[in-house]
């Protein structure tokens, strides 16, 4: 029930917090840097729509998708969702 994850959450909570005051651990949000520079280059692409043909632009949704595909396969769901919002403008 609800109830009962609830508590076994805070129970584990509570062990956590002790564990990390006897060890001195102030936890930290992860803080990481882009692996690539596909974004930047596929924004830059972007820009350049007017100048593509409708081949073209289904050729980039595709590349695009494979690399969402890739970046969620990697957990890197900040880049996959980006790369969705790129295919969502793309398709506009």
């Amino acid at each position: 029930s609800v109830r009962n994850a609830v508590e076994i959450t805070e129970r584990r909570r509570k062990i956590q917090l002790q564990y990390n005051k006897d060890h001195d651990i102030i936890p930290r949000s992860v803080v990481r840097k882009l692996k690539d520079k596909k974004i930047k280059e596929n924004m830059d692409d972007m820009q350049e729509l007017d100048n593509i043909t409708s081949d073209e632009v289904d050729e980039m949704i595709k590349e695009l998708e494979k690399q969402m595909k890739k970046a969620a396969k990697e957990l890197d769901f900040e880049r996959a969702a980006k790369l969705r919002d790129q295919i969502i403008q793309l398709k506009e």
